[in-house]
């Protein structure tokens, strides 16, 4: 149930070699192998449709769940910035143990929810 984008977090992480000559990659682990993975984890789905920005899914038992949040409900701010900048409202819902305070709009009825993103700290 969580999901994400692969990338720098684990590549830290391993000493990196590539023999172009055969083809071959190796990784080698080093002292940051056994580092905790630490994400922020608000629950939220956002897609930009048509200009606006709408929750496209809410994990279930999540912090936006648990605040009221539901499945295509508009987003209209993010800690009252009425911007509608997609990347801003994202950057906004990844930073571990921070309260955020969301305008939303369902059917004709305007809400505001507040709830703290999660942080989920991994070893592997």
């Amino acid at each position: 149930y969580l999901g994400g984008l692969i990338g720098n977090d684990i590549f830290r992480r391993f000493n990196i070699i590539y023999n172009y000559a055969k083809g071959d990659i190796h990784l080698t682990p080093n002292n940051s192998f056994r580092d905790r993975f630490d994400y922020a984890y608000s629950g939220l789905d956002l897609q930009l449709i048509h200009g606006n920005i709408e929750i496209g899914g809410v994990a279930k038992g999540s912090p936006a769940a648990l605040a009221g949040l539901k499945e295509d409900d508009l987003l209209l701010a993010v800690n009252g910035d009425f911007s509608l900048d997609f990347a801003k409202y994202k950057k906004a819902l990844q930073r571990p143990k921070k309260e955020v305070s969301l305008l939303i709009r369902r059917g004709e009825e305007l809400m505001i929810f507040k709830f703290k993103i999660k942080s989920i700290k991994q070893v592997f």
